[in-house]
């Protein structure tokens, strides 16, 4: 059996802590408090990949355990102070801190940008390039707002995931492919 980790960084304690420590309204604000993290400015990579409903992240801040080839752990590009782990290695503007978002970059939207967001167009409806194209016109508020809207579990108020369409607080989770 394998012990789960404790992470102090995302104040993952389970409900029967808060429940013992806070009663009913710890839990009303535990979870108000891990909607909120799935949706703020940390949590969005250069590429516009909002970690906090990526299959990685959610598996990581919900403490759910790991299984080799099947569910994987992550805290984010920007917490990991990766900038981004797909684009970052050929990109010179993120490697030297030069650029926040893909954006800003002459080049956008870049060759590696154009394959990701092809590859996550076709597989899970979403587009980076138009996204960091709101971002632009927008500024991230109102893209994270709109985020909200389009990854709440309408069941929960959970976080729905990107990846597979589930939600990690109501629904069981074997793999991160659904």
């Amino acid at each position: 059996m394998q012990r789960r980790e404790k992470r102090p960084d995302l104040a993952l304690r389970t409900w029967y802590e808060i429940i013992c420590t806070h009663g009913l309204i710890g839990i009303i604000e535990a979870r108000i408090a891990d909607m909120s993290l799935a949706f703020t400015e940390e949590l969005i990579a250069p590429c516009e990949m909002n970690c906090g409903i990526c299959s990685s992240y959610l598996a990581y801040s919900k403490n759910i355990l790991k299984k080799r080839g099947a569910i994987l752990h992550c805290a984010g590009c920007i917490p990991r102070d990766k900038r981004c782990a797909y684009i970052r290695k050929i990109c010179i503007n993120l490697r030297n801190d030069r650029i926040r978002f893909c954006y800003e970059c002459y080049d956008f939207p870049c060759d590696r940008l154009r394959e990701l967001d092809k590859r996550y167009r076709k597989n899970y409806g979403m587009s980076m390039v138009e996204n960091l194209e709101f971002i632009r016109d927008n500024g991230i508020g109102k893209f994270l707002v709109k985020q909200e809207e389009r990854y709440k579990c309408l069941k929960c108020g959970g976080v729905v995931c990107v990846h597979n369409g589930k939600c990690y607080d109501c629904e069981r989770i074997e793999s991160w492919k659904g």
